[in-house]
Order: C-alpha cells, then sequence, then structure tokens
C-alpha cells in the first residue's frame, strides 16, 4: 500500500567526483520525477551525466534507495556554438552517461545536456556558462575535534581537517564550491598485487559565495574527514581538493540543498521546498525534471597526508579459513578497489 509523504529522500553515488545529495521533494505519486545530474569541467574527461528515475516510497521500500537507472535514453552535451558531444552508456555504471575522454569544457563557453528518453519526452537543461577559474593559495590540514551523536549520547570523533587559503577576485562577484578525493594503495594477504582506492566526499556540500569577503585572503573550511580504520593501507595517502568556480544558478542549487540538510528538524524550521535546478522537460512541461547539469572550471592541488595514513592503517582482516573474506584472494573485491594505478598517484 503507497503511504502518503510530505517528502522523500533520494541518494545517487556519482564517481569521478559527482553525487546527486539527497534531495527533499514533494511525493510524486503515480509519475514520479526523472533524476538528472551532470557536470563537465575544464580538466579531461570522461566526464559523466546520471539519468535515473526516482519511485515512489511504499510501505515495502521505505529504507530502500527508490530509483531505477535509465539505460536506454540519448544523451549529448551541446555548446553555444553548436558544438554536440554524443555520450556513451558506462557498461559498468547502470544509468551513467559518459564523454570521450578528451572531451573537456572551454572556459567561456556555455554548455547544456539534452536527453531523449524512449517514450519519446525530451528533456533539457539551461546553458551554463564555465567562468573563469579562482586560484587557491595552498590546502592546509591539521588534527581536529569534532562531536558526533552515538547511541544517543555526544561523543568525540578525531580526524583531519582540510581548508583552503584563498585570495578573493575584488573585482567581481565569485561563487565556489569545493570538492575533495583520496587514493590510497592496499595489499592483501593471499592477493600477491595490490590495489588502488578511491574515495569522494559524495556526502559533502563545501560552498561559498565571497559577499562581505570579496577581496579578501582567508582560510576556508572544506570538510573534515574521520579518522577511520581502513585494512592493509601499504602506501601513502594522497589527498586532492578541487576548487570549482560556478554560477549563481548553481550555487543557488547547491545552497537550497545545504540549507534542508542542516534543517534541525523542529516546528521552527522552514517547511522544505521543492529544490529548483536547471533541467526542464520540453515535451511536457507538467513532468518535472529534478537535478542540476553543471559546468565549472577547476583548480586542484594534491598532497600526500601523513596523519591520514597513519590513523587509517591497522592489522589486516584476513583470518583463518574457513573465514577467510573474499577480498583477500583479490583485493580489486574490496569496495572503490580498483587494480589500475591512478596515473596521478
Amino acid at each position: 500500500m503507497k503511504v502518503s509523504l510530505s517528502k522523500y529522500l533520494l541518494l545517487v553515488s556519482i564517481l569521478l567526483c559527482q553525487c546527486i545529495d539527497p534531495i527533499a521533494f514533494n511525493n510524486p505519486g503515480e509519475d514520479p520525477p526523472v533524476v538528472v545530474d551532470g557536470l563537465i569541467t575544464n580538466l579531461a574527461g570522461p566526464h559523466k551525466v546520471k539519468v535515473l528515475r526516482s519511485v515512489p516510497f511504499t510501505e515495502e521500500s521505505f529504507d530502500k534507495l527508490n530509483f531505477v537507472p535509465i539505460n536506454d535514453a540519448v544523451v549529448f552535451i551541446e555548446d553555444d556554438l553548436g558544438n554536440r558531444e554524443p555520450l556513451n552508456l558506462d557498461a559498468d555504471d547502470p544509468g551513467s552517461y559518459l564523454t570521450s575522454p578528451s572531451f573537456q569544457g572551454v572556459v567561456g563557453r556555455q554548455y547544456r545536456v539534452s536527453i531523449r528518453l524512449s517514450d519519446g519526452d525530451e528533456l533539457e537543461s539551461e546553458y551554463e556558462t564555465m567562468l573563469p577559474s579562482t586560484g587557491f593559495n595552498k590546502v592546509i590540514t591539521t588534527k581536529g575535534e569534532r562531536t558526533i551523536l552515538k547511541g544517543g549520547i555526544q561523543v568525540p570523533e578525531y580526524g583531519e581537517d582540510i581548508s583552503i587559503e584563498i585570495h578573493d577576485n575584488v573585482s567581481e562577484n565569485n561563487y565556489y564550491r569545493w570538492r575533495w578525493h583520496s587514493v590510497y594503495e592496499i595489499r592483501k594477504d593471499l592477493d600477491p598485487n595490490p590495489c588502488w582506492v578511491i574515495e569522494h566526499d559524495n556526502d559533502n556540500i563545501a560552498i561559498l559565495r565571497d559577499g562581505d569577503r570579496n577581496g579578501e585572503t582567508f582560510v576556508q573550511s572544506v570538510d573534515f574527514i574521520p579518522y577511520v580504520e581502513k585494512n592493509d593501507i601499504s602506501g601513502q595517502f594522497l589527498l586532492t581538493v578541487e576548487q570549482h568556480t560556478i554560477t549563481a544558478r548553481a550555487f543557488q542549487y547547491w545552497d537550497q540543498i545545504k540549507k534542508q540538510r542542516e534543517a534541525q528538524g523542529t516546528i521552527f524550521d522552514p517547511i522544505p521546498s521543492p529544490i529548483q535546478g536547471n533541467l526542464f522537460n520540453k515535451t511536457n512541461k507538467d513532468k518535472r525534471v529534478v537535478g542540476f547539469f553543471g559546468a565549472s572550471s577547476v583548480v586542484l592541488e594534491r598532497m600526500y597526508v601523513r596523519n591520514l595514513e597513519r590513523n587509517y592503517a591497522v592489522e589486516s582482516d584476513c583470518g583463518n579459513a574457513p573465514d577467510i573474506p573474499p577480498t583477500c584472494y583479490d583485493c580489486s573485491l574490496r569496495k572503490n578497489a580498483t587494480r589500475n594505478k591512478p596515473e596521478w598517484y
């Protein structure tokens, strides 16, 4: 039996430092919306666009991720000069469509995504301008502490505070978003070859509108990475921090999501409202499309973080037969692991 809900959540984990964060919107009933998430940058591809259809909650599916991938769409990225880049379905990630590895955005150009579904509906985003990037001075990592709720009790959690020092451009309004991902090597007792684990900040929204910081040099928090035990780290912990220069419309989108996520759930909180993205259904204006297609220029810095390497490393989790996990024979079975060493590691 369907349940009446004022809102529900979608969570889509996007690789290559892209994600759809939890989004609150009205229960769509019998006509659930399509969810689209994509981002292109001035870095080399492939870049990804995710296309899914949300599914209304039922009593049986309340705790599940309620979406299904759309694998038969035709997806293009178009620029304001009429160039079109076709995207191909990613065989390893249902619902994901990839550009060619050589495709990268050009600063100053405008880009949009165009999607044709098998039912004939055509989806499109508004154009997004790839703005010039604003550099930052350096990444700062320090040991930190925060308080979290665990078992109903406030307890300390230790980790690494990630910040950047930035000098804002005084001559214009700037909007920023910061992302990070990490890479470290692992080895398993019964596997002769190493693997590399790539992890992303899929649950983090670090954004800023320069406002009264215009023209200043200041330190901006990016994220807090807890010291969580990881098995068999045998190499250095490489952290990559990216600074994205985004449009005002992209900032408003991520700001809406962040504010809804940070609401404390009291009667004084604002009533959740639909997240306004930049996508629409050209064929039927009454059908809502959820998500955002973005274009941003990026500057990045990579650094090895000794504290994360040391605090993540623990003894092997490979026990004695017959209780030896399959990952001990094949480390690529570990979540987010790959046999292919990243070229930047």
